[in-house]
């Protein structure tokens, strides 16, 4: 999936692909890019998430997002978003990820060849 993450305050906005996770229940989880991207910006809070036999502190901050095309046109605002930073670098994704709190807000169908976001 493709994202754009933007930043009001500095009037400028992230755009990259994403992977889908069904697995993970919040919104985005991040990845290097991403935290240097909100590096400066103030989390709203902190959290705990629980990952294959460890835990991972992580920030989490509010960011506006869009789900954008191959031409990084928006074609779906998906409003605020918390996006979950890792405070260890060990932590950090290759990929950003993307769970089923942005997920529930989709119709998606998929038929092996073509996906379709309705």
């Amino acid at each position: 999936m493709n994202l754009m993450v933007v930043r009001r305050d500095l009037r400028k906005g992230l755009i990259g692909e994403s992977i889908i996770d069904t697995g993970f229940d919040a919104g985005i989880y991040a990845n290097l890019n991403l935290v240097e991207f909100l590096e400066g910006s103030r989390p709203v809070r902190e959290a705990l998430l629980q990952a294959a036999g460890h835990s991972v502190t992580c920030e989490v901050f509010a960011v506006e997002c869009h789900i954008i095309d191959q031409h990084a046109k928006p074609l779906l605002s998906l409003g605020t978003v918390e996006a979950y930073c890792p405070v260890e670098p060990g932590d950090l994704s290759e990929d950003v990820i993307v769970g089923r709190a942005i997920l529930n807000q989709l119709r998606l169908e998929l038929d092996g060849k073509l996906t379709k976001l309705l």
